[in-house]
């Protein structure tokens, strides 16, 4: 689908991202908090791999780390077969523009720039010749062949994603970084971009990257890697999204095993779980026997049947003794029993009917404010002018008379 170049003719690394005993650190060192604590890790050239964990568990740390944009304390990053080093700012900046793609949340678009511009800019800031067609054809394969002339405001959120693509392609970079690609897109949109991240691996040979919460995100990609408290905790191939939202419920759990596992068949968010029973690779534990109960060994209690109440109603005179309790049934005679309902010598309150009318509340009388004095008197001048046609009273009052 997309038309792979190789640049200056360099030969691809079958490893496209290998990172070696990585650690990062922020704070000072009585306070300092390990966001990645010995990370290493390997992705094969041509592969999407997402990095999953919860918040704080590094993911963010991770991609910055890799992509170049910020410096690990401690450890090796290798992008295409070549150790990230640089003693300057500008040296990075320039290893980044030729290795690395970025895809950000938020697209990080130039507003004033057409589709068309916002695709090349990065070959214009490093400085490469602009193929112009290539761009065009790269926008034609991400459904954006009649939007070439248009504003980022006057495109949708999933539009403006593919333009995000579409210039992250078009510098032909060894690995693509994707940050929450479709955290601020609708399903529909997200799906589209998703599947769009799929196509630049399968056809153009890119490796991709992805940083995201989504489990249904997270189940497009060829592997998922699992992270908590700075740490690698698990990977699975061939994720699903019920596989994917399992094992990050037991991400943490110190019984759970963290070794790779084939996460079922494939089908997105239609996959079975993860569990044991369809193959895919999320091993349960067996339940553990429940523990012998410790009154197991005590006897049973004899059965006790409860004496009938009339065994204990006779005629008077033999009533609660035991001949009267072995007597036949057909000598017993029953008695049975009234109840009444217990009565209350309960104090007569006489209340006079109809209750007196409360007094109605006396009419407010309003009388409107009077004055002594007229509140504005207006002032009198003395026209000196008033016989004469030429002048009024307002030409001699703008005279100043």
């Amino acid at each position: 689908m997309f038309g792979r170049k190789s640049g200056a003719g360099a030969v691809k690394s079958a490893e496209a991202l290998r990172l070696v005993n990585v650690t990062k650190s922020y704070g000072t060192s009585e306070n300092a908090v390990k966001a990645l604590d010995d990370v290493s890790l390997s992705l094969a050239s041509g592969s999407f791999t997402a990095v999953m964990g919860p918040s704080g568990s590094g993911k963010s740390t991770l991609l910055q780390c890799a992509a170049g944009l910020d410096r690990a304390d401690e450890g090796m990053v290798l992008v295409d077969g070549e150790r990230m080093s640089g003693a300057t700012e500008a040296q990075l900046t320039r290893f980044r523009r030729d290795r690395i793609g970025f895809i950000f949340q938020q697209y990080n678009l130039l507003p004033t720039l057409d589709v068309v511009q916002n695709t090349t800019l990065p070959l214009k800031l490093a400085g490469r010749r602009i193929d112009r067609a290539r761009a065009e054809r790269i926008l034609g394969q991400v459904g954006l062949g009649d939007r070439l002339h248009h504003r980022p405001d006057t495109l949708s959120g999933g539009q403006r994603q593919r333009i995000a693509v579409a210039r992250a392609l078009v510098t032909d970079p060894s690995v693509i970084f994707a940050d929450e690609p479709t955290g601020a897109l609708d399903t529909r949109s997200a799906r589209d971009v998703l599947s769009l991240l799929q196509e630049t691996v399968r056809f153009h040979g890119a490796t991709v990257v992805m940083v995201t919460h989504d489990p249904v995100a997270a189940s497009y990609a060829d592997s998922v890697i699992f992270l908590a408290d700075g740490k690698l905790a698990g990977q699975m191939t061939a994720p699903t999204a019920d596989a994917v939202a399992e094992r990050l419920a037991h991400l943490g759990d110190p019984d759970h095993d963290t070794t790779p596992h084939h996460g079922g068949p494939r089908g997105g968010h239609h996959g079975d779980g993860g569990r044991d029973d369809g193959g895919s690779g999320i091993r349960v534990a067996p339940a553990a026997p429940a523990p012998a109960s410790p009154l197991a060994s005590v006897p049973p209690m004899p059965s006790v049947r409860p004496m009938s109440r009339m065994a204990t109603v006779s005629a008077p005179g033999t009533a609660g003794t035991p001949a009267a309790a072995a007597a036949p049934a057909a000598a017993r005679t029953h008695r049975p029993r009234t109840y009444s309902a217990p009565t209350y010598d309960e104090p007569t309150i006489v209340m006079p009917f109809p209750p007196p009318a409360p007094p109605a509340p006396a009419a407010a009388v309003h009388s409107a404010p009077t004055y002594s004095t007229p509140l504005y008197a207006a002032p009198v001048y003395d026209n000196p002018y008033k016989n004469d046609y030429r002048f009024d009273d307002y030409s001699v009052l703008r005279m100043g008379a």
